[in-house]
């Protein structure tokens, strides 16, 4: 990272999407803003439209790439953990709307599994809530025999927030990082993979998920603006 260059950092949050530009010194030199709110549908339901928040994170970065006159040297992001969706990998385009991390539909079904829940928090490190993302996953596929039986194949992607977006960004490879991975009640902390008790118990297909990936590293070469 020479003087001129800037890391690009992108904050995915539940109302807004914001972008910065940081120097050597970790000081903002610009920052853009875009709203980019979610759906309270009542009774616990709370939807996102994913392709929004993409635009949303689009024009976000294009404000702040507009003020940029070096070059960028890497980009972070930070989204809604817990927020989880399921899209076509062919299209990219989400077959029902997200969940957002505050919708709780899935209440009754984290109720039932009570007499799993010290099993599930020494694997990982989680207690039993309808927060977290396999039980939206689930949930998800539930709405359509034909959704989960491709996800079954590897036919239809799954996973938080921060894996379609990084599908997206990098036009195609479906990752998912640790520590976002750790919020789906999915990820066992001593093995850093897919457990295959918590895939059964949550009735998620392990096809359906994103390569297990440390938190930063090189994942590839964003192009899109």
């Amino acid at each position: 990272m020479n003087a001129e260059e800037s890391i690009l950092s992108i904050d995915v949050g539940t109302s807004f999407v914001k972008a910065a530009l940081m120097g050597r010194d970790l000081k903002i030199r610009h920052l853009s803003r875009v709203s980019c709110p979610s759906q309270d549908l009542g009774e616990g339901r709370v939807e996102i439209d994913a392709i929004s928040v993409m635009a949303a994170l689009d024009n976000a970065v294009s404000l702040t790439l507009a003020s940029q006159a070096g070059g960028i040297c890497g980009i972070s992001l930070a989204t809604q953990r817990s927020t989880a969706l399921a899209w076509n990998p062919r299209t990219g385009e989400p077959v029902h709307p997200a969940l957002s991390w505050q919708d709780s539909r899935t209440s009754p079904v984290i109720q039932k599994l009570q007499r799993h829940e010290a099993k599930v928090e020494r694997k990982t490190g989680l207690r039993l809530s309808p927060h977290y993302a396999a039980p939206k996953i689930s949930w998800i596929l539930d709405q359509n025999l034909a959704w989960r039986r491709s996800a079954e194949k590897g036919g239809l992607r799954a996973g938080t927030i921060s894996s379609f977006l990084i599908s997206r960004l990098l036009a195609g490879p479906h990752l998912q990082d640790h520590t976002n991975g750790q919020r789906t009640l999915l990820l066992n902390l001593r093995t850093l993979d897919w457990d295959p008790w918590l895939l059964r118990l949550f009735r998620v297909p392990r096809a359906c998920l994103g390569n297990l990936i440390p938190a930063s590293g090189n994942l590839g070469r964003v192009r899109r603006w």
